[in-house]
This record gives structure tokens, sequence and C-alpha cells, in this order.
């Protein structure tokens, strides 16, 4: 690829204990502190509106507040918030960004979801359907954009916006003054409707291509969608979710992915799959075959659509016992996993980069605190070396890498 790859961590915490099994504010910012010193351009920030036993028992922050504490001691990273366009409001959150804009000096992104769990948490007793997720995230993502310009070009003057819509009814203006450098905003949705509305809105998308031919059909379908979208000739920077594991041996290695992929019983397990698909597997014995034909019509899965589509194409190209698809799915939470020594995973990064589907990566940590820690001190040295990483020189340059690309 013509340019560095870029490279974004997403911290976990930890299942071996570390930490004590959950990480503290310091924990966290040093995270943060020790990736921007290495030379990583990002900082993303999960979250889960519902209980997730691999996921809520290990974090002690939502992502808003924690924003606020990374930015205000770090430099030069940009950090990620993920949001939910269905259980929040645009005015609110247009105000949270602003304030989160000046107190990193534009270093903030947000990563705009529609959410596929939570609804009874806030009243719903029934998940949305997926148009109408995205259809009320167009209008949210059009409220927050249109507050950040009601102060107008040289922000010395301000006027009601006037939105009225099918979801939102905002007046503005914005209450506060917003940062000069419009906030980045991401989109992750990779079903249909996703892609449409990233195509739309985003600067930067994140996605879970798990093999080369999944992530080149989606960087095919935005780039075909940007085109009749924009007028710009251009697309969002892609970001694809990649977990790497590293061992000083790769006999090391694979045993260090199956003591991550067996941290969670095989019901768990088994429970994240179905509700993905939307079907009960619970009578299927895990080392008999998929039963493909309980798979729903694509069109009726309502919570994930765009993660059960690339499942279904998984199921379709190999024949998989049940146990065995649970643990591909379970494995980084879908996203690619690269599995080896240093030198191999390095390797294996730099032809995903070189391909040209996606410009960078957004990097899960391993949840074991030592096979994180080579991330660090072995991963990102050898892809500095090899060209695939080269720092920022500054905040604007790495905010820079995330707006759209020609």
């Amino acid at each position: 690829m013509s340019n560095p790859a870029i490279f974004t961590i997403l911290p976990n915490a930890f299942y071996d204990g570390s930490q004590g099994g959950q990480l503290s504010i310091e924990d966290v910012v040093n995270m943060a502190r020790r990736s921007e010193e290495v030379g990583v351009d990002g900082f993303f920030l999960a979250d889960s509106l519902a209980f997730d036993v691999s996921f809520s028992r290990y974090n002690g922050f939502e992502p808003l507040t924690l924003a606020a504490a990374i930015l205000a001691r770090t430099e030069r990273i940009v950090v990620i918030v993920t949001l939910s366009t269905t259980f929040t409001h645009p005015y609110n959150v247009a105000r949270y960004l602003t304030s989160l804009s000046h107190i990193g000096h534009g270093r903030i992104g947000v990563n705009l979801v529609t959410s596929f769990d939570g609804e009874r948490n806030f009243g719903l007793p029934d998940l949305p359907a997926p148009e109408e997720r995205y259809d009320r995230a167009g209008e949210f993502i059009d409220v927050v954009q249109q507050l950040e310009r009601s102060w107008g070009t040289n922000q010395d003057s301000w006027t009601e916006i006037g939105f009225s819509g099918k979801y939102f009814n905002v007046q503005g203006p914005l209450s506060s003054k917003p940062y000069p450098s419009p906030i980045l905003v991401g989109q992750s949705g990779s079903s249909p409707p996703g892609i449409g509305l990233a195509a739309r809105v985003a600067d930067f998308v994140f996605t879970a291509g798990q093999v080369n031919h999944i992530q080149w059909r989606y960087f095919e379908a935005l780039k075909d969608q940007c085109m009749k979208t924009r007028s710009d000739n251009t697309r969002p920077t892609i970001l694809t979710g990649l977990a790497p594991i590293i061992g000083d041996t790769a006999k090391e290695a694979e045993e260090y992915e199956r003591e991550l992929t067996g941290v969670l019983p095989f019901e768990e397990q088994l429970h994240r799959l179905e509700e993905v698909l939307g079907i009960d597997l619970s009578d299927v014995d895990p080392k008999d075959d998929f039963p493909k034909k309980r798979l729903l019509p694509i069109e009726d899965v309502v919570r994930r659509q765009g993660r059960a589509a690339d499942i279904y194409e998984i199921i379709e190209r190999n024949d998989l016992t049940l146990a065995e698809l649970v643990r591909t799915q379970n494995r980084s939470n879908g996203h690619r996993t690269v599995v080896g020594t240093a030198d191999q995973v390095a390797k294996e990064i730099g032809q995903i980069a070189d391909a040209g589907f996606t410009d960078g990566f957004i990097v899960l940590l391993p949840k074991l605190a030592n096979v994180a820690d080579k991330v660090f001190t072995e991963l990102i040295p050898r892809l500095e070396r090899n060209g695939h990483l080269t720092p920022s020189s500054g905040a604007d340059e790495a905010r820079s890498r995330f707006l759209r690309r020609v």
C-alpha cells in the first residue's frame, strides 16, 4: 500500500487475574500512553449496553468518561468512543463529543453503532428492526453534524438548526462552541443498511473481515455505495479488526489460542452464536455437522445481520461441526486472528495490509497479560521495521489518518 497502515489499539482486561481481573483507571491510561509511545495512531473504547459475561465483568468504565481521562493525559493519540444511536439522543451526544474535542484538542472520534442488544434496559420489549435502527442512525448523525455547524464557519455567531424528522426534533444551536476540527465519525455495521450509512456519513469504518474474500466483498460493496452517494470521490478509511496471538514459538502461540478460546464455557459460547444467528441450537450435539437448514433468511436476522452474513458464508464454504463453528466465532469475537511468533504475525499482517482492501487495523489486545505485552514489545517494533507502521509526527497527523480517502 502507498501509505503506512493505521494501527489502533483496543484494550482488554485480562482473564489471567492481572490487575485483579478488571483494569483500573491507571491501568487503562497507562495502556493508552504506552500505545502512544510506540507510535500507534488510535485507542479504541468498545462498549456494551447489556450485560455480557465476557466483557462486563472485566470492564469498569463507560467510554465517554474514560475518554476524558485518557485525553487529558495523552498528547498525540486519537481516542475513539463507541456510542449507540438507538439508545442515546443526538443533542446530548453532540455536547459530550464537543467537550471531549476541546479536552483533547480535536483528538476524538466516535464509533456510532445501532446496537444489537440492550433494549430491555431502555424499556423496549424487542430490539427495533435493522432498517429502523439504521434509519434512526442516519437522522441521528444529521442532527449531530448540523449542531456542529450551528455556530457558523468562523464560530462567531449561532443559529437554530430547526431539525424536524421522523425520530428527532431539535431546535439548536449547540449550547457550547464547537471545536474547530469536526468530530471524526466512524461506523461499524457491515449489513447493506450499515454500508449505506457508512458511505453517506463516515470518515472511517471498523469491519471484521475474518478472511480475505469477505474483506474484499465488504471493500467493493462500500466503494460501490460511495460512488452512488458521494460526489467528492472519497470513501471512508477502512480499519479491520485484528487479534494477534504471539508466542515465543508457533506451538506456544497455538497453546495461548486454545487457552483464550476455552475461557468461557461452551454453553456460553454457543449462546453468543445463537444470539447472532437468531436460532436455537441447544439440542444439537457439538460433534455433529452444523444444521444449515435451520438458518433464517438473512433478511430475518434482527441483531447482527452483517456478522450473520459472514457466518453464513463460512458455513457454506466449510464443512464444520457445531463445535468448530462456535470456536471460530468466539475466538476474538469473530475478528481476524493471526497466530504465531512475532515474526510470523508481523509478516502476515504485512501481507494483509498490502492486499489493498484495508487501510489499517484495530488491534484487539489478547486477554492474557503476557501475550498482550508481546504486542508492544515484539510485534509493533517489527511492523515499524518492515515499513507498515510509521509513527505520526503529532496529533494533527494522527487525526488526519482517520479522514476519508480518495
